[in-house]
């Protein structure tokens, strides 16, 4: 002869909660993690120092403008080569625009094609973290 025991659902549901608990509470649970909106590390970076090549001259302004917000920034002047009245020069600037993630201080730069005598897109720059 066979018996068979039945046992309510929530019996089952109350002895399977308790026994988590227990042993939660014996083995807990530890997982590193970051709050989803933390901010993120920023970090500032600034040249220390820079190289002209070929006919580009410096103008004016300093190292330490480009670290402080005073509106004033490196300036540079290239020119088409001397020996060549058809020589086509490229060039590449990088800065900050108020225009952005960053409002005033999202890095951006652009490029000029000399053979279509043009401006590329404006590029927003990202830092690697």
């Amino acid at each position: 002869m066979k018996y068979v025991v039945t046992i309510p659902e929530i019996v089952l549901l109350v002895v399977t909660i308790v026994t988590l608990a227990l042993f939660f509470s014996i083995y807990p649970i530890t997982v590193p993690w970051k709050p989803v909106f933390a901010s993120p590390d920023t970090q500032a970076f600034y040249p220390s120092d820079y190289n002209l090549f070929g006919s580009t001259k410096y103008v004016l302004g300093s190292l330490t403008d480009l670290q402080s917000d005073n509106g004033v920034y490196m300036q540079f002047r290239s020119y088409v080569s001397g020996t060549s009245t058809t020589a086509k020069t490229d060039s590449f600037i990088a800065y900050r625009s108020n225009t952005g993630t960053n409002t005033t201080s999202s890095p951006k730069n652009r490029s000029w094609d000399g053979d279509t005598a043009a401006w590329n897109a404006e590029v927003i720059s990202y830092w690697p973290d």
